[in-house]
């Protein structure tokens, strides 16, 4: 399997029907699904969506900002 989405199927799959023993059935679907989302989860990515958030924000303050001062200006 090769996306988050796929292994979340399988670990969601696993699961179903169960109660109690999710715990030691599914542990290798949970861990296989955990070990791929922490590539998208960890520091390291939350910091780059993070600084791209930042980056747009600003963009679209400096945009309004703008915008009111073109309507100041015209009026």
């Amino acid at each position: 399997m090769s996306s988050v989405s796929e292994r979340a199927i399988a670990f969601a799959d696993c699961i179903t029907g169960r109660t109690i023993s999710v715990a030691w059935a599914c542990r290798g679907q949970l861990r296989t699904m955990q070990d791929c989302m922490i590539l998208y989860t960890g520091p390291e990515p939350y910091e780059r969506v993070r600084t791209e958030y930042l980056r747009l924000r600003t963009e679209q303050k400096a945009a309004k900002l703008r915008e009111s001062e073109a309507k100041s200006v015209a009026a």
